[in-house]
């Protein structure tokens, strides 16, 4: 069995920010449907 560990997207209102130590990426709420579309390309 694997335990592949990877990066948890958090989507927030007034917080963003990459955490390292836990692998967390926060984006802005209003920056998600660009990211999403940046993941299509």
């Amino acid at each position: 069995m694997h335990n592949k560990k990877g990066t948890i997207i958090k989507v927030s209102m007034n917080h963003y920010g990459y955490d390292k130590d836990n692998d967390i990426l926060t984006l802005p709420y209003y920056y998600f449907s660009f990211y999403l579309d940046s993941l299509k390309e």
